[in-house]
């Protein structure tokens, strides 16, 4: 045999396969087929929203025109009554150290007062003795003869005067007591009122158990009356409000997680990612107000989302009515489910068309 001759190559036709066997072949596409329409699948979804409470957030405002002496911490939790604010109150303290001067002036005065009536009444009390014995002199000589009825009525005269001295004294003193008690009450309970507004205004607690932000003011700033000095939300009142388009609905269950970031923060690195749990979800659709097509496709629902750790604290908190964005990150669906939804918006865009027409 020459082995430089080349080596021929022949095509051979494969033989028709039997009927069964295609049968078999078409049967198994057929179930990869319909089975890829029933295999969960992955969505990327991501909705927008804001950060929403149950309760609002409360304002801070300065009680008085005053001075800011101490600050609690900003995104901490603080507990029920802990002082958010503390102040500094010169002009109070002024006025209550002349209240009280003015109250130790007027107890200075019923003091002295007292003591001068008490001095003056001995006085007079001694002169009344010595008249009282005078003028028993002055009888038991006018019953001998010895004096004139003339000279006995003028000792009688004198007993008299020192009688009528007590007694005068004696009312102004009452009076002059009297007018002192009562302007030591009035200044005792306008010091008292002093003290208990500053006790009051001294510093703001805390409502419950909750977290300080966006702070307005710093120390030893003045502050007027009625001032916003900060914000105040409870624990466990904050969570994620997220709006969910029509056509995603259906993909969107209670009991989802979805990673909530905040649009206040994407200028960072690396901007913090909480993790929530869906809650609940509206019943109804409505119509959203940033929206002004009237498509039924435009209709939302709003998911309450919920986190695990409270998003109020840290170095970069979620605050109550931030915008903040939802990524869905366990969201399971089926490409018969997908399309089954996509055929039903179809049909109920073509009613609500034909409806329009016949209009």
């Amino acid at each position: 045999m020459d082995n430089n001759h080349p080596k021929k190559f022949f095509l051979r036709v494969p033989a028709i396969p039997q009927l069964k066997t295609l049968r078999i072949y078409f049967t198994l596409i057929g179930v990869g087929t319909a089975s890829a329409f029933f295999l969960p699948i992955s969505l990327s979804l991501n909705f927008d929203g804001k950060m929403a409470s149950d309760g609002p957030s409360n304002q801070i405002k300065a009680p008085i025109n005053t001075v800011i002496k101490k600050i609690a911490p900003e995104n901490v939790e603080l507990k029920s009554g802990t002082p958010l604010f503390t102040f500094i109150q010169p002009v109070m303290m002024a006025e209550t150290r002349i209240k009280q001067t003015r109250l130790t002036t007027i107890r200075k005065q019923i003091k002295s007062s007292t003591n001068e009536c008490t001095s003056v009444g001995q006085t007079l009390q001694q002169n009344l003795e010595h008249a009282n014995q005078y003028f028993a002199l002055k009888r038991n000589a006018f019953k001998l003869e010895a004096i004139s009825r003339l000279n006995l009525l003028a000792a009688r005269g004198e007993l008299d005067n020192i009688n009528r001295e007590i007694a005068i004294h004696k009312q102004r003193c009452s009076q002059e007591l009297e007018q002192l008690v009562a302007q030591e009450k009035i200044s005792k309970e306008e010091l008292e009122k002093q003290i208990s507004l500053i006790k009051q205004s001294e510093s703001i607690p805390a409502p419950s158990n909750g977290y300080l932000h966006r702070i307005n003011v710093k120390n030893n700033q003045n502050v007027s009356s009625g001032e916003v000095l900060a914000l105040f939300t409870s624990e466990g009142t904050a969570g994620a409000m997220l709006t969910i388009p029509l056509k995603d609905r259906p993909f969107v269950e209670v009991g989802d997680k979805y990673l909530i970031s905040s649009n206040a923060y994407q200028i960072l690195n690396n901007p913090p990612i909480r993790e929530c749990l869906i809650t609940s979800i509206s019943p109804d659709s409505f119509k959203d107000d940033q929206i002004s097509s009237t498509e039924i496709n435009d209709l939302t629902y709003q998911a309450q989302c919920k986190f695990e750790k409270s998003p109020l604290k840290g170095q970069y908190p979620f605050l109550v009515g931030m915008q903040v964005n939802g990524s869905a990150t366990s969201v399971k669906t089926t490409l018969i489910k997908i399309v089954l939804e996509g055929y039903r918006r179809t049909l109920v865009s073509q009613q609500k068309e034909s409806t329009y027409d016949r209009k």
